[in-house]
């Protein structure tokens, strides 16, 4: 903003921090400015490449993630003070893996190997389930907490779901008690979700 003066904050209104959040820049927007101004300023947001953050999309987006971490802390037992990641990383084993590659998962039930580390089949094999959790995060709620006398009745997981992330978890070469009780759930071949297409494999 120093382009346009050093009470250019001071200038911005509320209409034009709620026309902008969450979108592409654009509009008429910052009316407190000049067209000259504006000019400069909206020379500026077209530089962004994606949607104008606010604290309110980076809340919401928090949460998503956060619902996603819960899919994937059903695959083990996160101690206090260790992240997800973390403790993922922990339980990688080289079961199910060629040795000097990497295994990417192509389709729901196809993998391509390519090169890579140890290394990389960790940070991958993470990567490859928080997919799966993003595309399948609302059959997958968390196991409600009690609170008070009153439980109100939980959306429960669909089983056919879990068994799909512990299969993905086990065929990445990550290993774990809880996986492996998840693997003896009914598989998707033969319960799948719904009747529709299944979403769409990669996330962007």
């Amino acid at each position: 903003m120093a382009m346009v003066g050093k009470d250019a904050l001071r200038r911005i209104d509320t209409a034009t921090v709620k026309a902008l959040e969450g979108r592409a820049p654009g509009g008429k927007i910052f009316s407190a400015f000049s067209n000259r101004e504006r000019e400069i300023i909206y020379e500026r947001l077209k530089m962004i490449d994606g949607l104008v953050p606010s604290l309110f999309t980076f809340f919401r987006d928090i949460q998503y993630l956060k619902l996603c971490m819960d899919c994937l802390k059903r695959l083990l037992i996160v101690p206090k003070r260790e992240s997800v990641y973390e403790t993922l990383a922990r339980t990688y084993s080289d079961k199910n893996q060629r040795e000097g590659h990497v295994k990417i998962q192509i389709t729901e039930d196809s993998f391509l190997d390519r090169a890579g580390t140890p290394a990389d089949c960790v940070d991958l094999g993470i990567r490859q389930l928080v997919a799966l959790a993003m595309r399948y995060y609302p059959a997958m709620p968390a196991d409600p907490v009690k609170e008070g006398p009153v439980r109100i009745a939980p959306t429960k997981a669909d089983p056919a779901v879990l068994r799909s992330l512990a299969d993905l978890a086990y065929d990445l070469g990550f290993d774990t008690p809880q996986i492996r009780a998840l693997k003896k759930y009914p598989s998707l071949r033969t319960a799948r979700l719904d009747s529709s297409p299944l979403p769409p494999l990669y996330v962007t």
